[in-house]
């Protein structure tokens, strides 16, 4: 009659027992291994995920969380299984938990923002912004925050660590001039940038010395809107500000 072995597992430990007669103890191939933080069970050969250092499965890294396989009370061998997603994620992260106290933002800075400037529309309206205030601060560097960070730690900075020095497109459809700032509207990121910036997308072109930038999409509330004859198609890349 085949033996009959009783099998208890968690995150944190793994006890293989066999309830059998000491004198017949048979290997066991196979045992369950949690592979995601989907809690997918799968059966894997014992021998292919035994390794002294950290190893690949399905293209997870294990890190070192040490279970021990146990027949009686004879320890056999080591299993490594993959710690927590929160923690694979820091680890992963070299961004996010080694250099997250520098880092101010993610944004993407546009690269060919004469594109906008050269628009006639665009002049005038500059013109008139400056005659109409003496002290201003100009963005010729557009750029539009992908996450702000502020030197602290946040769980979606992760998103960007393969992402950095990565090109892509905006679309700006309008811009709006009012006392204070001078913004261009940001219809829609392309190829899929993850954006956890201000609700409403913009660039800040200019604003008064004594306003702030984030408050730059107040133009399009207390401002005039001015809408290009067709949308303008700007190139970005993904870049980290720091301190």
């Amino acid at each position: 009659m085949d033996s009959m072995q009783n099998i208890s597992s968690s995150f944190n430990s793994l006890t293989i027992k066999d309830t059998s007669s000491k004198n017949d103890i048979k290997p066991i191939s196979l045992v369950p291994i949690l592979l995601s933080p989907k809690n997918d069970i799968k059966n894997i050969p014992l021998d292919s995920v035994i390794s002294p250092t950290k190893s690949i499965i399905n293209n997870i890294s294990l890190d070192p969380i040490l279970l021990s396989s146990k027949s009686d009370d004879k320890v056999s061998k080591n299993i490594y299984l993959p710690q927590s997603p929160l923690n694979n994620i820091i680890k992963k992260s070299s961004l996010t938990s080694n250099n997250y106290t520098k880092t101010l933002y993610f944004s993407g800075d546009i690269i060919d923002s004469d594109k906008l400037f050269e628009e006639s529309i665009v002049k005038k309206q500059f013109t008139r912004f400056l005659n109409e205030n003496s002290a201003v601060k100009i963005n010729k560097d557009l750029h539009i925050t992908l996450l702000y960070t502020g030197g602290k730690y946040n769980l979606n900075a992760h998103l960007f660590d393969d992402l950095i020095n990565t090109n892509f497109t905006i679309i700006v459809d309008s811009f709006a001039v009012s006392d204070t700032f001078f913004t261009f509207k940001v219809l829609s990121l392309q190829h899929n940038i993850p954006y956890f910036g201000n609700k409403f997308m913009h660039l800040t072109y200019i604003y008064t010395k004594n306003s702030k930038p984030v408050d730059s999409p107040s133009a399009f509330q207390k401002g005039s809107i001015f809408t290009f004859d067709k949308p303008i198609i700007l190139n970005a890349i993904i870049s980290i500000f720091s301190k």
